[in-house]
């Protein structure tokens, strides 16, 4: 598709957004029961250091203009998503295992309003073992957007700078030991097993629980984090963990995206979601992206 072309696009949804709300945030997969077995409680912090790696994070920083960043924090337009939200698994009723080519981040999304404008993805950066293999373990995805994009008037685009010049941005952290306290935000907008839907999707919703290990046998996943929350995963897969979190600075670091739910103790409601294990390997696919430019896609 052409600049022209993506531009064009890009104005008629923004001016959706005006006019009619956004139907959804981020592409968003079917909830299905995940096959959540016990945990191997082999200690991650443990493991991590048998393999010489010990617990890392970058922090959301404060820069003289008061907003903050995660440092290091490279060019500052990326953020973080499950690796299956860009593609169509097998298995998907769309039936293609191609990476999706157009998708977009809303900040602050909330009943229809898009505050910060879109964000339009770029590229991402992913683990090879997730395409190759499948394994889910590996299911998490660093993406460059380009800067933002915000409509003032029907027609009209203007560049809104860098996602986190604009929106701020929260630190990473990979190797901790599990047993940690994390919120978990996201838009949940599914039903549960039972038929009942407790959210709408229309709104950011937050849980909290602690962090324990998990295997998942149907997803080829032997190195899961699990943490209690009665989210859906239809809307809200993908959906940020934090640890760490302080309400008043709403600052945290990232530990954890959710790939799957479950319903563990058989009573037809989600209770539990699940995320990829954050170690050392995920640090170097953020690593790769964090130094890629992605610049603007408005015309100057």
């Amino acid at each position: 598709m052409s600049d022209e072309a993506n531009v064009s696009c890009l104005t008629r949804h923004l001016d959706g957004v005006r006019s009619r709300g956004l139907a959804g945030r981020g592409l968003q997969r079917a909830d299905r029961p995940s096959g959540l077995s016990g945990g191997r409680r082999r200690g991650r912090d443990v493991l991590a250091r048998r393999r010489g790696r010990q617990p890392e994070e970058c922090h959301s920083v404060q820069r003289p203009d008061g907003r903050r960043r995660c440092e290091p924090q490279g060019r500052g337009a990326h953020r973080h998503q499950a690796r299956h939200c860009r593609a169509d698994p097998a298995g998907h009723p769309r039936q293609s295992d191609a990476t999706l080519g157009k998708w977009v981040f809303v900040p602050g999304y909330s009943d229809g309003t898009a505050p910060w404008g879109l964000y339009v993805g770029k590229q991402a950066f992913t683990h090879d073992d997730f395409p190759v293999y499948r394994d889910y373990d590996r299911d998490y995805a660093f993406v460059n957007v380009y800067n933002g994009a915000v409509s003032p008037a029907p027609g009209e685009l203007t560049d809104a700078g860098r996602l986190v010049d604009s929106v701020g941005g929260q630190g990473l952290a990979w190797n901790q030991p599990l047993g940690s306290s994390a919120d978990v935000f996201g838009y949940p907008a599914g039903s549960h097993p039972d038929g009942k839907q407790s959210y709408t999707g229309e709104s950011l919703e937050s849980s909290s629980g602690r962090t324990t290990a998990a295997t998942v046998p149907s997803l080829k996943a032997e190195e899961f984090a699990a943490v209690g929350s009665p989210f859906t995963g239809e809307g809200a897969l993908g959906s940020s963990w934090l640890l760490r979190y302080d309400k008043s600075s709403r600052l945290g670091v990232l530990n954890g995206i959710t790939v799957s739910v479950a319903d563990t103790d058989g009573d037809l409601r989600y209770d539990t979601s699940l995320s990829p294990y954050f170690d050392g390997e995920l640090s170097e696919v953020y690593r790769a992206a964090v130094i890629t430019w992605s610049g603007s896609i408005v015309p100057a």
